[in-house]
């Protein structure tokens, strides 16, 4: 999800970054897992080990500055709500185009994954 989100926030022109909203923006970002939930460290160092194995290697600049990606407060509930708005936004993309950029989303539909993010 988050290497579809960044790229998509990076394409948007002036005026579809303005109708985000920087706090939108924010809340489409990776940030880290709690390394003190059970779940959520277990998750972490599986995504480092992906990092480290040459994958995810986009998220590899967040882990290395941000205390090993540890975000010290629960983050699984607020990326899962994500996902959900997120999937069927995606599936639609992918089923319907073609071309380089045909998965990345609009302005519109980033909105759609940064208020999932927020209802929490």
């Amino acid at each position: 999800m988050f290497s579809v989100l960044g790229p998509s926030v990076d394409r948007l022109d002036p005026a579809g970054l303005a109708s985000l909203g920087e706090d939108a923006v924010g809340h489409l970002a990776f940030r880290g897992l709690d390394g003190n939930d059970a779940l959520e460290s277990r998750m972490l160092a599986y995504a480092k080990y992906l990092i480290e194995a040459g994958r995810w290697t986009n998220l590899a600049g967040y882990f290395e500055q941000n205390d090993g990606g540890n975000s010290h407060w629960r983050a699984l509930p607020a990326y899962q709500r994500m996902l959900e708005a997120y999937t069927p936004l995606y599936m639609t993309k992918v089923k319907r185009g073609f071309g380089p950029d045909h998965h990345l989303l609009d302005a519109g539909e980033l909105a759609q994954v940064a208020r999932a993010n927020r209802q929490g």
